[in-house]
């Protein structure tokens, strides 16, 4: 056989093997799309990518930047959607599905599910391993096997009992007085400063010494800097899962590469706070009664199944989950208290009444502060800082007349229930009185889902109300905030909502 006739065959062979994936690959779609087309949603529009385009077109790019304001959210997006489509519908992205729902039956359904092998986590829930590289894995809030997470839940349950937490005052005081001095500074300059940014830095604080026994108060720290830039990068990734090609885009391939890095190099710095605290019990040393060392002894117990890379992934789930969260709520109830003077009067007059000004805020105070408590849960039920959760649906169920097919990944869209003006009246407008126990009419459940539901609803839901508790009464003691003329009150979004301007404004004495 000559070069020439070698060179043929060869260039044939690639040809039909061309064509045997483009034919695969279009069957494949039909396949797809044939399977949900009973489900109501936006029209394709393209064969191959779906509704890809059309998202991409209409929402802002995660990795821009500077954001823009023209633009919304993805998550925006898909609750105008629902208005359209209604309370179920299905969008394709090339041959991978969402069906996004805020149906009360499903969400009842899937949420107090008795099975809980029928809908699981996703296994391709993207936060578990981010282009190849292991991240939350099968830490608390990511893990897949039932069995695995029931284990671990029970070792971390006690960690956020009430009793447990009270110990966890001291830190939150600490930090809302180190929170206090970077306000000074606002003061003292004069400059606009943004607040969310401050925030941030404040619940990291929090999360790594109750947690870890860790301080992060300067901000100078190759820790401190490391998690800022880990958290960046980490829901820069996670956005991108509504772009399907992302994973081998080219284009990417810079972001790919430098998410990997970050994340390789923060789950090594975890790995060595880790194993210097599991020296030190092994060396039966004194070591703080904390989250790290109860998840170190459930570790070091082999009936428990939690080996060392899983000790890392709840290191970083507690991070992710704890920081940007509880600094994210606050970030908007800031903002809706710069724009309703009204609601900061009340604040202030709740504050002043309950602590005055001392320094120190006790368990006992935190208990006192009810109109704190609803600014929070209105801040949660208005602007949903984790807007849905994806269960897959493991055979097919009819819920509601809705069929939803085996093996679906369903969306639950906290963001759309949590305002949707079927239940919720003026649902736009922020009104803390809803959550006032004095109020006859109630929130329904289903319209206040921030906190999940059912059995793996969020182990730190008092843990973060009365971190935010402190923040905002220590505030209130001392400052008001007057907007920035720039601020446009809209949502952006990385993996979770946030206040797109991140509250610029000015801090100034209240005495």
């Amino acid at each position: 056989m000559d070069l020439m006739t070698a060179v043929s065959l060869a260039g044939a062979l690639f040809v039909t093997l061309l064509a045997v994936t483009f034919g695969y690959f279009v069957i494949l779609l039909l396949l797809v799309h044939a399977k949900y087309d009973h489900l109501p949603g936006p029209k394709r529009t393209s064969f191959f990518f779906g509704n890809a385009l059309e998202i991409a077109k209409a929402t802002r790019s995660p990795v821009s930047a500077e954001p823009d304001a023209s633009k919304i959210s993805s998550y925006e997006l898909f609750y105008k959607w629902f208005e359209e489509y209604g309370d179920t519908y299905v969008m394709f992205l090339m041959h991978n599905t969402l069906t996004m729902t805020r149906n009360r039956a499903i969400l009842k359904t899937i949420l107090t599910a008795t099975d809980p092998k029928a809908f699981p986590k996703s296994e391709k829930l993207k936060a578990r391993y981010i282009y190849g590289v292991r991240c939350m894995g099968d830490g608390l809030a990511t893990a897949v096997d039932h069995d695995v997470w029931y284990v671990h839940r029970k070792i971390m349950d006690p960690m956020f009992h009430r009793n447990h937490l009270q110990l966890a005052t001291d830190a939150f005081n600490s930090t809302g007085d180190s929170f206090l001095k970077s306000l000074q500074k606002c003061v003292e300059s004069g400059e606009t400063c943004q607040l969310a940014q401050l925030l941030h830095y404040a619940t990291l604080d929090v999360i790594m010494k109750t947690m870890f026994s860790f301080d992060t108060s300067d901000l100078d720290s190759e820790f401190h800097k490391a998690s800022v830039h880990f958290i960046k990068e980490f829901f820069v990734a996670m956005q991108l899962v509504f772009i399907p090609t992302a994973e081998y885009n080219p284009l990417f391939s810079n972001h790919r590469k430098s998410v990997r890095n970050t994340i390789t190099s923060f789950r090594d710095r975890g790995a060595q706070i880790i194993k210097a605290r599991k020296s030190a019990i092994c060396n039966n040393e004194d070591v703080p009664n904390d989250f790290l060392t109860t998840i170190l002894k459930a570790h070091l117990d082999p009936s428990t199944g939690y080996d060392f890379e899983t000790l890392v992934d709840e290191f970083i789930t507690m991070i992710v989950a704890g920081m940007e969260t509880s600094a994210n709520t606050l970030a908007f109830i800031f903002m809706e208290l710069g724009r309703r003077p009204d609601l900061y009067e009340r604040l202030t007059a709740e504050v002043d009444d309950a602590i005055g000004q001392k320094a120190f805020i006790s368990n006992e105070d935190i208990s006192k502060l009810k109109f704190t408590a609803m600014l929070i849960k209105e801040s949660l039920r208005k602007y949903a800082i984790a807007p849905a959760i994806i269960r897959n649906c493991a055979k097919e169920t009819t819920v509601d007349g809705i069929r939803l097919p085996a093996d679906s990944n369903i969306v639950l869209h906290i963001l759309g229930a949590n305002n949707d003006k079927k239940f919720i009246e003026d649902a736009e407008v922020f009104n803390p009185d809803r959550f006032n126990p004095q109020n006859d009419e109630r929130v329904p459940v289903y319209s206040f889902l921030s906190f999940s539901l059912g059995a793996r609803n969020c182990v730190g839901q008092v843990f973060a109300q009365m971190e935010m508790k402190v923040m905002l009464a220590k505030f209130a003691q001392h400052y008001n905030l007057i907007l920035d003329e720039s601020e446009t009150f809209q949502m952006g979004q990385t993996g979770t909502l946030h206040p797109l301007n991140g509250v610029k404004c000015r801090i100034v004495n209240r005495h």
